[in-house]
């Protein structure tokens, strides 16, 4: 796992043993020397954060005696088995205003982050705009999903996940289908599992989906078979994998739409010309 992996990805209270991270590892992540990329609030754009101040409570947690720490050597102090907390600061190389604070706990050889400001559905559904226009009515179900991922309600994300490829990506899809095929039997495709109907819709959908429709099994799987903590493992590249698809989909009726505006207007040239 890495630092942008941990501070931005995992929700709150996410809980990781210190023996699976190696210590090298947990020290890195609770002391990058290394940026992150997330949402700046202020740019109003992905930026650059860089860190600037990690602090440790030394066994005071709660007292706000927070002293700097300032290289992983500092962490040769710390007996996993007691309470540690520490502070992360990042600052934004763009605006230099807008900061990502992170808190995180050590205790009992794991490691858990425990609060971060802005919050996790701040910055994501900041970064989520740029789907709005697309998504349409299913806009407020994606934020749902990332709502109820930050509140590690897993399934349930799972479920709005799963909604936007089915209605949204899919659905779309259909409709194409109905309005350029004559034959097309929607009751016939209804009736087809998700694969077939992929294969059946693949002229009209995006790459992306074509080649990963195990995108679509995870999510059942999750409704259907996973804990709460499993789905809450996997959400971050779940929702990763979705806004692939939705790229590849917002590409691809670009691309349909400037062909078609090029076309009549070929044709409006070639029927002057003649």
């Amino acid at each position: 796992m890495t630092p942008e992996e941990y501070f931005l990805n995992t929700s709150l209270y996410s809980r990781f043993s210190l023996e699976d991270l190696k210590y090298h590892r947990f020290a890195l992540l609770v002391c990058p020397v290394q940026p992150i990329k997330s949402t700046c609030l202020i740019c109003n754009e992905e930026s650059v954060f860089k860190p600037i101040d990690i602090k440790s409570s030394l066994n005071k947690v709660g007292t706000n005696r927070w002293v700097s720490v300032t290289s992983t050597q500092n962490y040769s102090m710390i007996d996993p088995d007691i309470m540690h907390e520490f502070k992360t600061t990042f600052s934004c190389t763009y605006c230099n205003v807008q900061k990502l604070v992170f808190y995180s706990l050590v205790y009992k050889n794991s490691l858990q982050k425990i609060g971060q400001s802005p919050s996790y559905a701040d910055l994501n559904f900041n970064g989520l705009n740029k789907y709005k226009k697309f998504l349409g009515e299913y806009f407020n179900e994606y934020k749902r999903a990332i709502g109820l991922a930050s509140s590690e309600i897993g399934i349930g994300s799972f479920v709005y996940l799963r909604r936007i490829i089915e209605k949204k990506i899919l659905g779309y899809a259909v409709e194409l289908a109905n309005e350029k095929e004559k034959d097309f039997d929607l009751k016939e495709y209804n009736d087809l599992y998700f694969k077939d109907k992929v294969n059946r819709l693949k002229e009209y959908l995006p790459t992306y989906l074509i080649e990963n429709t195990h995108v679509y099994s995870i999510l059942s799987k999750g409704i259907h078979e996973l804990s709460e903590q499993e789905c809450n493992r996997y959400f971050s590249v779940l929702i990763g994998a979705i806004e692939h698809i939705m790229d590849d989909a917002i590409a691809k009726e670009n691309a349909r739409k400037k062909r078609e505006e090029i076309q009549k207007k070929l044709n409006e040239i070639n029927s002057d010309l003649t």
